[in-house]
């Protein structure tokens, strides 16, 4: 009921009694989820993926709706589990501006100052975003529709996501605009 009235106050909606809500508590899985300090998006993806099946094994609805981006869920859930899949993304796992940064090999938060500087690991490390932003294309299309919160997602996720780019469409989130109605 917490997270009911959370929603209600934080969106101004809601929820109907006659909904049916089932919570899916996976605590337990929580390990599924930790960081790793090597091939962290396979290996972080990997997780939820693992996450994402153990939730559907209690539970299999007929929608999964994501929100968190994490694309390769969307395989458990409609090739595994046989969901529609919807997702609302606020942010995608891999960007355009993070393989550019490998690209240049500019040192940043995904490109360690010590593979930017061999060009040999740089390239080994290229082909691993490829290979990567490869199949998370693929899996962000398996979604039957596709929510983005702004335009630089849209750009993304539409580079990316290239076999859902007719379904695809922005939704830019609510907030609250009462105390600018004062200005």
């Amino acid at each position: 009921s917490d997270l009911l009235q959370h929603v209600q106050t934080r969106f101004s909606i809601t929820p109907s009694k006659s909904l049916p809500l089932t919570f899916v508590h996976l605590q337990e899985y929580a390990h599924f989820l930790d960081r790793r300090s090597r091939f962290s998006l396979l290996m972080e993806s990997w997780g939820t993926m693992r996450l994402a099946y153990k939730a559907l094994e209690k539970v299999t609805p007929h929608l999964f709706f994501d929100t968190t981006g994490c694309a390769f869920t969307f395989f458990v859930a409609r090739i595994l589990a046989g969901c529609q899949v919807a997702a609302y993304v606020h942010y995608p796992t891999i960007s355009t501006d993070m393989l550019a940064l490998v690209w240049e090999r500019r040192p940043s938060y995904n490109h360690n100052v010590n593979i930017a500087k061999s060009a040999l690991v740089t390239y080994i490390k290229l082909i691993y975003y490829g290979i990567f932003a490869a199949m998370y294309g693929y899996c962000g299309s398996l979604a039957k529709l596709v929510m983005v919160n702004s335009t630089w997602t849209c750009g993304h996720v539409t580079f990316l996501w290239r076999g859902a780019r007719s379904r695809m469409t922005i939704v830019f989130p609510p907030c609250d605009v009462e105390s600018l109605k004062n200005l």
